[in-house]
C-alpha cells in the first residue's frame, strides 16, 4: 500500500522525458553499476562465466561507442548548417520570423544559439530555416 501512496506524491518535476526511458536513456555509468550489482547478487553455484562477462563489456563498449558517434555526427552536422548560413553573411536575404514578420535586409551576422542557427538582420533575428530567397549585395 506503501507504494501506491508515494507514487501519488510524485511533482511534475519527477518525471523524464521519452528520451531518457529504456535503453536510450542508459549511460555507461548505468550499465557498469548493473554489471557490479549483477556480479555482487549472482548465484555463488552457478557464476557467470568470463564469456558472458566479456559480451557484457563489449556490449557496454559498442554502446559508448554508438552514444559518442550519435554526439559526433549531430555536431557535424550542426556545424554543416552554420558554415552554409554563414556564407549568406554580406547577402541580401528576404524572410519571416517565426511570428509571420517579414525581414528583408544585409545578414551582417551568423550564429547558433540552443541548437537553431540564426541570421542576423539589421536588429532582427531569423530562423536560418526561415530564409525564402538570397541575392548577391
Amino acid at each position: 500500500m506503501s507504494a501506491i501512496t508515494s507514487a501519488s506524491n510524485v511533482s511534475g518535476s519527477d518525471f523524464v522525458s521519452g528520451d531518457k526511458i529504456g535503453f536510450s536513456g542508459l549511460t555507461a555509468d548505468d550499465f557498469m553499476k548493473m554489471l557490479i550489482a549483477q556480479l555482487k547478487n549472482q548465484d555463488p553455484s552457478e557464476p557467470v562465466t568470463n564469456a558472458d562477462l566479456m559480451n557484457q563489456l563489449s556490449m557496454m563498449r559498442n554502446l559508448t561507442a554508438s552514444d559518442e558517434l550519435s554526439t559526433t555526427l549531430k555536431t557535424l552536422s550542426s556545424n554543416q548548417v552554420l558554415a552554409d548560413a554563414s556564407s549568406f553573411i554580406g547577402k541580401e536575404i528576404v524572410g519571416r520570423t517565426p511570428g509571420g514578420t517579414s525581414v528583408e535586409g544585409l545578414v551582417t551576422k551568423a550564429f547558433t544559439e540552443s541548437g537553431e542557427t540564426f541570421l542576423q538582420v539589421g536588429a532582427q533575428s531569423l530562423k536560418f530555416a526561415d530564409v525564402q530567397s538570397v541575392n548577391s549585395a
